[in-house]
């Protein structure tokens, strides 16, 4: 971790977004799942970006 504010700030935002990464990643895997059991709309696959 750096002394100056600025890469302080960079590195928790890094961090935050390598979370949000996680998630999207896993909600991703999730509806891949719905949909090949069929309990997910098109529509709702268009929401979260799926194929």
């Amino acid at each position: 971790m750096s002394d100056d504010p600025i890469l302080r700030k960079l590195d928790e935002i890094n961090e935050a977004l390598a979370v949000i990464d996680r998630n999207l990643k896993r909600v991703l895997e999730l509806t891949e799942g719905m949909e090949e059991q069929g309990s997910l709309r098109p529509h709702m696959l268009k929401a979260v970006g799926a194929k």
